[in-house]
């Protein structure tokens, strides 16, 4: 079926029909079979309903309807050999259909259509002409597959028809009950009827071109055989068959014969209309000689596909595709456009454009490609593919694998065990319910687990990890990432860059790896591992007491638990009365507000003690060199050199004390052995103006 110019309805058959709108906003349904819907150029809405469709929003077939070839101009109608690559020894035939659908004068043009050297005696371009064909008449084609070699040659049967004698034979189709067939039977089979009355089965299966108003029924599989392919300007047909069973590879090349109908009958079938459907426009209507004469060309069409497996094709222009039932395909074309898969396991992709995809119901996969795509699987386990451009990614209910591919993606995995790649691009990543997989990839992404037991990999760049409830997994990859556990025992690595990591609550497991890192134990019993790297452990947040050993590797306290802390190079404390304690490396150890005792060590560490009146305690074996004290406040902070060799009444060890001003700041040195060699102690930052002697009169000494 072929539309006009015009705004036009086309409905098909409940057979397999091939239709084409032309120009004009259409309106076209295929009904049952498996249709070929193109609509043209125009705004057009097409419908697949049942049946196994394809529907393409513009352009137009290059395959014709051969389902109703109808002879409307006296002609003679011959039939010429094209070829085979067939196996089999077809046979081929001809028949007229009545307006009734009874099948009628029933002939073989070739009981053997095979080329020679393949089993025959044929030469490519051997031609036979139909007899009694006159205007009205309604005629269809058949190939008998492999008939003549499963027939024994014919031998003893004489197939001429034609034959102007009372002892001229019979060919009849018959459906299961015997009956002379029409084109609604299923399956007929074809009966030799001899001069005397007896008849034999002609074995083997018979494909029909679906003559008129015929579905694939006539074939004994339901499936159609045959395609036509027409050339306008010779008024033919070139039909090609596939001979085995279930349509084998479907190249339609195993029998090949060309149909001249004569140019009057093909312009009927809307031959001449081919030569439109390749895209250029018509010629437009004479203007007045003055106005500029516009033809718009904007292809917004509306595809719907009904029940069966359809294949929608939107092609130009902002489009608007419906799967509804069956296992269907669907392609927008250039534009911005919407599919919707509706029910059934479908393909959808978008190609050009800022498309919307919606998979529907069962197992579904949707492709943006270019452009900045919004795509939703909702139920089913959908796979979501973005493409280029910025694309929004909402896998819904089921066990979802979502790819962002290039650009600035934001995917959403929702309900089941979901799958989510970022690719390149500032990627937003959020697992939702269940136990996920989420990888960013290249650039700065943001991962968030959700519930469930989550595994996260942020990737190259400087990612957001926070993997929410369950017991996650997270690792930051390459770069500066802030990593965040969330509820449930975590195990969190940052790799290589200048990380932050953040257990949660419940006991959790931290790895630093390279660079410089930063852990926040938080509650449960943590275990953190600084790695290479300059290292630190924050309990800033807490303003109960703490008591911190990088030395003994263990923190404790109320609300942190006990947490284990290796290869850690600094402490920053909150607010409670803390004991905070180095180790033999540089250390830098910030205890913040409250009342704290702050001991480093060996190597010439930082030591800061906040808000509050803090000890700072030094020992002999721990004076390798000298600690700077940041804060140190007169008459508050206290420095305990109790434990330092010579140390035995205040004035005793005061006279073995000695300090320096250099710069803003004072160095207390002591004579440990009392031999006159002294040790720096420690440097007082902006204390330059006093002395040991000031010092000692603010009882800032515990000896």
């Amino acid at each position: 079926m072929i539309g006009t110019n015009e705004d036009d309805v086309l409905t098909g058959t409940r057979h397999s029909d091939v239709m084409s709108g032309r120009f004009g906003d259409d309106i076209m349904t295929g009904q049952n079979g498996n249709d070929e819907v193109w609509g043209g150029t125009g705004d057009d809405t097409l419908y697949g309903n049942n049946g196994n469709d394809i529907l393409y929003g513009s352009g137009g077939p290059d395959l014709i309807d051969v389902t109703g070839i109808e002879i409307v101009d006296d002609h003679p109608v011959s039939v010429v050999f094209e070829g085979e690559t067939a196996g089999y020894r077809n046979t081929f035939g001809d028949y007229k259909v009545q307006d009734d659908g009874l099948i009628t004068d029933v002939e073989i043009l070739w009981p053997n259509a095979s080329l020679q050297g393949s089993g025959g005696d044929l030469v490519q371009g051997e031609s036979r002409e139909f007899l009694d064909v006159e205007a009205g008449d309604r005629i269809g084609f058949f190939i008998i597959s492999n008939g003549y070699s499963l027939n024994n040659g014919y031998q003893g049967l004489d197939l001429d028809v034609t034959q102007d004698t009372e002892n001229a034979p019979e060919l009849v189709f018959r459906d299961d009950d015997g009956n002379q067939a029409t084109i609604h039977s299923d399956g007929p089979k074809l009966y030799h009827i001899a001069a005397d009355g007896s008849e034999t089965w002609i074995r083997t299966h018979a494909y029909h071109t679906a003559a008129f108003e015929e579905t694939a029924d006539l074939n004994p599989d339901g499936i159609l055989h045959t395609t036509g392919v027409l050339k306008a300007d010779a008024g033919t047909i070139t039909l090609g068959f596939e001979d085995l069973y279930n349509g084998g590879d479907r190249d339609f090349d195993d029998s090949v014969f060309t149909v001249d109908i004569g140019l009057a009958n093909a312009l009927v079938l809307n031959a001449h209309y081919q030569q439109e459907t390749d895209g250029s426009d018509p010629e437009p209507e004479p203007g007045n000689g003055n106005n500029v004469d516009e033809i718009e060309r904007s292809d917004n069409d509306v595809l719907i596909g009904g029940d069966g497996a359809d294949e929608l094709h939107g092609r130009s222009g902002d489009d608007d595709l419906s799967g509804n039932n069956g296992h269907d395909d669907l392609h927008g074309g250039s534009g911005n456009d919407e599919l919707n898969g509706n029910a059934g396991q479908d393909n959808l992709y978008g190609n050009s454009g800022n498309d919307h995809l919606y998979g529907g119901n069962h197992d579904d996969n949707l492709n943006g490609n270019n452009g900045d795509d919004a795509l939703y699987g909702e139920a089913g386990n959908d796979t979501l593919i973005g493409g280029t451009g910025n694309d929004y990614l909402e896998g819904g209910n089921g066990d979802d694998t979502l790819i962002g591919g290039s650009g600035d993606d934001v995917q959403l995995g929702g309900y089941g065990n979901d799958t989510l790649r970022g690719g390149a691009g500032n990627d937003q990543l959020d697992g939702g319910n269940d136990n996920d997989e989420l990888v960013g990839g290249a650039g700065n992404d943001i991962l968030t687990g959700g519930n469930g037991e989550d595994d996260l990999t942020g990737g190259a760049g400087n990612d957001q990890l926070d993997g929410g409830d369950g017991d996650d997994s997270l690792i930051g990859g390459s770069g500066d990432d802030v990593l965040t556990g969330g509820y449930g025992e975590d195990t969190i690595r940052g790799g290589a860059g200048n990380d932050e990591l953040r257990g949660g609550n419940n006991a959790d497991s931290l790895y630093g790896g390279h660079d410089d890192d930063v852990f926040f134990g938080d509650a449960g019993d943590d275990m953190m591992h600084g790695g290479r790297g300059n290292d630190t452990v924050d309990y800033s947040a807490f303003d109960v007491d703490l008591s911190v050993s990088l030395h003994n590797a263990r923190a404790h306290g109320l609300e942190i638990g006990t947490d284990t802390i290796r290869f850690i190079d600094n402490i920053v404390s909150g607010g409670g009365d803390d004991t905070l304690k180095g180790s033999r490396g540089v250390n830098v150890i910030e205890a913040g507000a409250g009342d704290d005792s702050i001991r480093s060590l060996q190597g010439a560490d930082t030591l800061t003690g906040g808000a509050g009146s803090d000890t700072f305690v030094f020992r002999t074996y721990d004076l390798d060199e000298a600690d700077v004290i940041t804060d140190f406040e007169i008459g508050i902070d206290l420095l305990d050199f109790s434990h330092l060799a010579g140390s035995t009444d205040d004035q005793t060890f005061l006279s073995r004390l000695q300090s320096s001003s250099e710069s803003g700041n004072l160095t207390l040195s002591a004579d440990l052995s009392g031999g006159g060699a002294y040790t720096d102690v420690c440097i007082l930052n902006n204390a330059d103006n006093e002395t040991v002697t000031t010092l000692f009169e603010n009882d800032c000494f515990i000896f």
